[in-house]
């Protein structure tokens, strides 16, 4: 359950990335190295989740497709409340993650993007299952 949620939003991202880096615009992408540089500079789990949020939500802007947003609005949190704050281990796969895709976007590589996208929220899973294990709240077929 929990592993697919997260492919479900690494085919969505991936996606979003796709589209905005085909629309090539410099200035989107000049952010998006902004924010990961900041998430890359502090230890700070607010701000971390400031970062992420923002670079998430420029990747879904820069796409301009309506439809993106209305399926991530659909898709509930799996984690209530603050993610780096609850799941730390996450951290690191997210600072990866965003420098990887930077480099792919500064390339103009999509599908590269896309498939950092989809390593790193893959890789994020994995901290959630044990965030749910440790709580006792999925079974291991459950997270499987």
């Amino acid at each position: 359950m929990v592993r697919d949620h997260y492919e479900l939003f690494a085919l969505i991202y991936g996606l979003a990335v796709r589209r905005t880096i085909a629309r090539n615009d410099p200035e989107v992408i000049n952010r998006l190295a902004d924010l990961a540089r900041t998430v890359a500079a502090t230890d700070d789990p607010a701000a971390v989740q400031r970062g992420a949020v923002a670079f998430h939500a420029t990747v879904v802007e820069g796409a301009h497709s309506p439809r993106i947003p209305v399926v991530l609005r659909a898709m509930s949190a799996m984690v209530p409340g603050p993610f780096f704050e609850l799941v730390p281990d996450a951290i690191p796969a997210e600072r990866r993650g965003l420098s990887a895709i930077v480099r792919a976007a500064k390339k103009g590589d999509a599908d590269k993007a896309a498939q950092e996208y989809s390593k790193m929220l893959r890789q994020q899973a994995e901290p959630v299952v044990e965030f749910f294990r440790e709580r006792n709240l999925v079974t291991r077929s459950q997270s499987a």
